[in-house]
């Protein structure tokens, strides 16, 4: 089943989403950003932000061009259903999610309780 335009394009601006909310908040942020946490909630390794910024537009572009491309590699033809699409838009929504989340606490901070309480939502 071969994806709709109209959901294909629709999948790409989610997925630009989390780099125009960068593009917004790119002065504010700090030039080392936290890209670690000890288990005491607070950050013990960082990154630059364009390090940061760079492998997460490169792994979204990776996501996005294996899931596009994956059913076209599929001998049995099982990956063109309608059940993969919402696995790929389910993940892919996620890790749009995930950016943005990335990006807010790197741009806010964020406390040991909130941080907690983010993972074990995201977790859960």
């Amino acid at each position: 089943m071969p994806t709709k335009p109209t959901s294909e394009v629709l999948l790409l601006l989610l997925l630009v989403v989390p780099f125009a909310f960068l593009a917004v908040i790119w002065p504010q942020l700090p030039a080392q950003i936290p890209s670690h946490y000890g288990m005491d909630g607070q950050p013990n390794q960082y990154q630059s932000k364009e390090l940061v910024a760079g492998l997460l537009g490169g792994l979204t572009l990776v996501l996005y061009g294996v899931f596009r491309l994956l059913p076209r590699f599929d001998p049995r033809g099982n990956l063109g259903t309608g059940l993969y699409q919402k696995i790929r838009w389910l993940i892919l929504v996620f890790w749009a999610v995930f950016v943005v989340w990335f990006w807010y606490i790197s741009w806010r901070g964020i406390g040991q309780q909130t941080m907690l309480r983010s993972l074990m939502v995201g977790i859960g």
